[in-house]
C-alpha cells in the first residue's frame, strides 16, 4: 500500500513539474497507448475467434472421416457378400450345365423328351453305374 501512494506522490510531483505543454504531450502518448491497448485487444479476440472456428472446423472434419471410413467399410463388406452370391450362382449354374450335358450324352435326356421313361430310367441306371465303378 505504500509503494502505491509513494508513486502516486511521486507521479503528482512530476507533473507540477511540468508545464502545461509537456502535460498535453504525455496525455497524447496515454490516448495513443489507449488506442494501441484497444486494437491489441480487438486483434486477440479475433486470433481467439479464429482458434475457435479452427476447432469447429476440426471436429468437423473428424466426424467427417469417421463417417466416411464406415461408409467405405460397408460398400466393401457389400461388394464382397455381392461377389460370394456370384459365385455361388455361378457354381451353381455350371453344375446344371454339367449334369445336362452328361444327361444328354447318355441319352437320357433325349429319352425324357420323347416321353419314354423306362428308356430314361434305363440310360439313367447304366449312367449311375459307370459313374460309381
Amino acid at each position: 500500500m505504500e509503494s502505491t501512494c509513494l508513486s502516486v506522490v511521486l507521479i503528482l510531483g512530476l507533473l507540477k513539474r511540468m508545464s502545461t505543454g509537456e502535460i498535453g504531450e504525455v496525455n497524447e502518448i496515454v490516448k495513443d497507448l489507449a488506442v494501441l491497448v484497444n486494437d491489441q485487444g480487438v486483434m486477440i479476440d479475433d486470433i481467439s475467434s479464429n482458434i475457435d472456428n479452427s476447432h469447429a472446423a476440426t471436429a468437423q472434419a473428424t466426424a467427417q472421416l469417421r463417417n466416411s471410413s464406415l461408409t467405405c467399410l460397408l460398400i466393401l463388406i457389400f461388394g464382397i457378400v455381392l461377389l460370394i452370391v456370384i459365385i455361388v450362382v455361378l457354381k451353381k449354374e455350371a453344375k446344371k450345365e454339367a449334369y445336362r450335358k452328361c444327361l444328354e450324352s447318355n441319352g437320357v435326356a433325349d429319352s425324357l423328351t420323347q416321353g419314354s421313361f423306362s428308356k430314361a430310367k434305363k440310360s439313367l441306371s447304366l449312367w449311375l453305374q459307370e459313374a460309381s465303378s
